[in-house]
């Protein structure tokens, strides 16, 4: 089966070349094909739900910006000096990886960590303690820029803590844009090695495993060699008591690889394709491990709604919310859990307090033409994985990242989002915005 799929892909990418210069008079839907004598049609894509029965409140977490902000990534880490969680955000914009805590009097106080040098497009942060000294270090990955190129621009770096003042060391560089890079011991070694997604350019990228030499000396493993990896959570997807990864692809073709751990790390790792389309403008735009559906194994959420290769974006009715049900075996069972248009980030977490794992998602190319087009929405889990798409928020819009945690500390998880905002309506711009969920919500 790999030896196969290798074989066809240089074929494979050029019919993906000719499909983007070429007008042609087919739609994919979710792996069958379909011929269309016309375009989509915009106005039967629903654009805007019901507004949410919880009633979350909007707090920007930083000023009302007066142009468009271009976050690519956040996270929650637990506050230096109270019970509360900061956010972390990385500014493709600036360059700067900001840190942003409650002030004691109220509001929020905004921390550059990165204050050594700028990094080029931070698009990923993963708090970690790298090198077991106690404190919280980041592993950063960075695109080198939004604009496609095959420039050698991107690179992994560690945001070292000494003390609270950061140093940034190269882990890897002179690659092309970087996406994503994840941690674990994938050894068994006692420190901890990356796997990164190298998403590159036109038909040139790469999956890699970066193993850990000791004292931040790593050699790097090419796995595959393919243009769109966009994200490669880690996990034991498989519950044999290693970590495994799956990357997500968006460029040659839509699909998830998984990557087998045999226990010594992915040198020799079987690789698993567990997710594909042959609908090429499916959009793929982000992916997390969650135990959805709570039966002890790792699932994925998929982000449906990327069109950023194209000059005038629209929703497309196979946009929104995909999970890939964990059966097993490396069997995964597809389903498409929410329709909204340009899903960009997802994130799991039990709103209501229900028991059970609802999804919050964001909107970076809905139907911005609607006053009340949707840019947040929660999922409601009926506790069966059956979903009720509520709406949350249609300003800010045009965002990118989502992520769900207690920030206000009454018990109820919120919902953090970031704006990616360099596309036309030049309206209703955000920054860093948190949705807060009642407490009664619980």
């Amino acid at each position: 089966m790999n030896s196969g799929k290798e074989l066809n892909r240089p074929l494979t990418a050029v019919l993906v070349v000719l499909m983007l210069v070429i007008p042609v008079g087919f739609y994919f839907f979710n792996g069958d094909i379909q011929a269309r004598g016309k375009p989509v049609d915009v106005e039967r894509i629903q654009a805007s739900f019901d507004p949410s029965e919880i009633k979350f409140t909007r707090e920007s977490l930083l000023p009302d910006p007066e142009f468009g902000q271009l976050f690519a990534n956040l996270k929650l880490v637990p506050s230096a000096d109270s019970d509360w969680l900061d956010v972390v955000a990385a500014d493709c914009r600036t360059g700067l990886v900001k840190r942003l805590s409650h002030k004691p009097d109220g509001g929020w106080q905004e921390t550059i960590i990165n204050q050594d040098r700028l990094l080029p497009g931070p698009g990923g942060v993963n708090p970690v303690d790298f090198d077991g000294d106690g404190d919280i270090d980041y592993l950063v990955s960075c695109i080198g820029g939004i604009q496609p190129t095959n420039d050698l621009v991107g690179r992994v770096c560690l945001l070292k803590n000494n003390d609270g003042v950061f140093e940034t060391i190269d882990i890897l560089k002179n690659v092309r844009r970087v996406t994503d890079a994840q941690y674990g011991d994938f050894d068994n070694d006692g420190d901890l090695d990356l796997v990164v997604a190298v998403f590159g350019g036109l038909l040139q990228g790469q999956i890699l495993y970066l193993e850990n030499d000791g004292d931040l000396n790593f050699t790097d493993h090419e796995l595959m060699n393919i243009s769109g990896p966009i994200h490669v959570p880690v996990g034991d997807f498989d519950n044999d008591g290693d970590l495994d990864f799956a990357a997500l692809v968006s460029q040659e073709e839509e699909e998830v690889i998984a990557f087998e751990n045999p226990g010594d790390g992915f040198v020799n790792a079987k690789r698993h394709w567990i997710f594909s389309s042959s609908n090429f403008d499916l959009g793929t735009a982000g992916m997390v491990a969650t135990d959805l559906d709570q039966d002890g194994d790792q699932d994925f959420l998929i982000a449906l709604g990327d069109n950023l290769e194209l000059i005038n974006n629209a929703a497309q009715p196979w946009h929104g919310v995909k999970w890939l049900e964990n059966k097993g075996d490396w069997n995964f069972e597809s389903h498409q859990i929410a329709s909204v248009g340009g899903i960009y980030g997802v994130a799991p977490a039990d709103f209501d307090g229900d028991g059970d794992i609802d999804v919050a998602a964001v909107s970076i190319f809905n139907d911005w033409s609607q006053e009340n087009a949707a840019s947040v929405v929660w999922l409601e889990n009926d506790g069966k994985q059956n979903f009720k798409t509520w709406q949350v928020a249609s300003d800010p819009i045009q965002l990118s990242c989502v992520t769900c945690g207690d920030i206000n500390n009454d018990g109820t998880p919120d919902i953090v989002t970031g704006s990616f905002h360099f596309r036309r309506p030049f309206a209703k711009f955000g920054s860093v915005d948190a949705f807060l969920n009642p407490a009664e919500a619980k």
